[in-house]
């Protein structure tokens, strides 16, 4: 995982994958959380992916 700067990577930490439902989801953002298969990750940092200035997917850098 390559993050921003002052977002080190960390042992456990996951990549997430999240595609945009639609225009009124929320960027994930570092006080965020997200559950995956009944576990809580935080979100340390998060990219939106934008191809042709459309944005289709979230990597998130998250931590338990």
């Amino acid at each position: 995982l390559q993050e921003q700067k002052n977002n080190l990577v960390k042992s456990g930490d996951k990549k997430i994958v999240l595609a945009i439902v639609d225009d009124t989801m929320p960027d994930p953002i570092g006080d965020d959380s997200i559950v995956v298969a009944g576990v809580e990750w935080s979100v340390i940092n998060s990219v939106v992916i934008a191809p042709a200035g459309v944005a289709i997917l979230y990597k998130v850098h998250v931590r338990r």
